[in-house]
């Protein structure tokens, strides 16, 4: 198992700034609407969304990824998880097929390992 800070935010290709977002029904004109992308964003995306191959999902692998999602993504609030090594292949297998971004997909995947994110060894 590991404890993963799903606070995290995502490095863009400008040094020094991060990866945003607009808040759905935000002015995407007005800067100070942007918010920055966290982990905790990518992953919840990743999850939800109905990818190419998702009809393909047996009903039990459909009601997995619920379950990862209500039971430890959304109850963690945004802060922490601890995770499964199951549920990490389950979420870097979503995350690359629900983003085309390297920087997003390179970082979840760092973030998970534990080279830039702080992800611990739980015992």
């Amino acid at each position: 198992m590991i404890k993963v800070d799903l606070t995290k935010t995502y490095l863009s290709e400008e040094v020094g700034k991060n990866i945003k977002y607009i808040p759905e029904g935000k002015d995407p004109r007005e800067e100070s609407n942007a918010k920055d992308i966290t982990l905790y964003f990518v992953i919840n995306k990743s999850l939800v969304a109905t990818l190419e191959g998702d009809e393909k999902l047996s009903a039990e692998k459909k009601t997995a990824i619920f379950n990862l999602w209500f039971e430890k993504i959304m109850a963690a609030e945004g802060k922490e998880v601890v995770l499964e090594a199951d549920d990490v292949v389950l979420i870097k297998e979503r995350v690359n097929k629900a983003y085309a971004s390297i920087l997003i997909v390179a970082q979840t995947m760092t973030f998970l390992k534990g080279k830039l994110g702080e992800v611990k060894e739980v015992k």
